[in-house]
């Protein structure tokens, strides 16, 4: 009788254990799930890296700013999406910017170049999070285009040096 007991007692342990595992896998599903429908609605383009550089997801509006399908992300170095001549190409490649990423809370953001499939490049903010998960830690990069506020900067300057210009003409111009 009293092995019998023990023997259930086992049964019932492994049968918790067993049902416990199951609700964590589905619970980390469901807030996969739920994290991947924010990041799939964002404006912003937004890629996750592994910390060596390897894209590993990436939202609608990260493969419309790239032109490219999600495939031709996937897997890839992030580096590929950086002009050659940019420092952020080659930020994968330095541990320390790796542990400096991982101790700033916010993040770093910088401006750079960015290349789109058909080799168009184009700048952008690109800012680096860092992520801590279960399995492995994650970087996330958000990009945004900054061409329409590039363009908008430089016709800003033309119009305050032909101001500055037009000015300086009424002011040595006697009546």
């Amino acid at each position: 009788q009293v092995g019998k007991l023990v023997k259930d007692l086992e049964n019932s342990r492994n049968n918790k254990t067993q049902l416990e595992d199951r609700l964590n896998i589905t619970n980390q599903k469901l807030i996969n799930s739920e994290e991947k429908a924010i990041v799939s609605v964002a404006n912003s383009a937004i890629l996750t890296t592994t910390t060596d550089g390897i894209i590993r997801s990436a939202n609608s509006a990260a493969i419309h700013m790239f032109q490219c399908l999600e495939e031709d992300l996937i897997d890839q170095h992030v580096k590929h999406l950086f002009a050659e001549d940019d420092d952020m190409r080659f930020f994968f490649n330095f541990k320390s910017n790796l542990h400096s990423l991982e101790r700033n809370i916010h993040g770093i953001c910088v401006e750079c170049t960015s290349v789109r499939k058909d080799g168009f490049s184009f700048p952008v903010q690109a800012e680096l999070q860092w992520a801590d998960r279960d399995s492995y830690p994650l970087i996330v990069l958000t990009f945004i285009n900054l061409t329409e506020r590039k363009r908008l900067e430089q016709e800003n300057l033309e119009l305050k040096d032909q101001f500055i210009a037009n000015i300086s003409h009424e002011f040595r111009t006697p009546l």
